[in-house]
This record gives C-alpha cells, structure tokens and sequence, in this order.
C-alpha cells in the first residue's frame, strides 16, 4: 500500500506500480489532508480490515509515512512492513 505525501496524489506513485506489481498487489491511495492522524489511521485500518482482509506492506512519502508510522503503531496486526520515504513524524 502506497501513501503519498501532503497535496500529492496516488499519482506521485506511477513510476513505482509496475516494478511493484510484477510481485505484488499494489494499493495506491489518496488521502485527505488529515487535520488530525487518529481519524484518517482509524479509517484507513477499518479500510485494510474490510477490504484487503491480511496485513499490507505500508510505504509512506512525507505525510503518507507519518499516516503510516500512526497505523503501524495503533495496529501492528494490519502491517507486514513499513518503509518511510522521506518521512515526517519519525
């Protein structure tokens, strides 16, 4: 699952997908600009659980990490990884 940064898009990871996908299924995302981390980790994890249904390798850009580093922490049960590019939050 890939995270983008504050006021980018699932498009900043184009370049990345079909490198990724030949190995794996690739979940790139766009988010809101979160006001608050807790709601946007909270939706994103009922979003895992429902949908995807088994723990996800996370890499997050920028804000996307800090999202990421929230879930991984909140819910260690839906990450198989976590990568952090550039990442605020650390």
């Amino acid at each position: 699952m890939l995270i983008h940064g504050l006021g980018g898009s699932a498009d900043w990871w184009r370049r990345n997908v079909d490198a990724l996908a030949a190995r794996h299924l690739v979940l790139a995302i766009n988010l809101a600009v979160p006001t608050a981390f807790e709601p946007v980790t909270a939706e994103l994890a009922a979003w895992i659980e429902r949908e995807v249904r088994e723990p996800v390798h996370l890499v997050g850009n920028s804000m996307g990490g800090h999202v990421a580093i929230h879930l991984a922490a909140r819910r260690p049960d839906l990450v198989r990884t976590l990568t952090l590019v550039d990442s605020t939050g650390v």
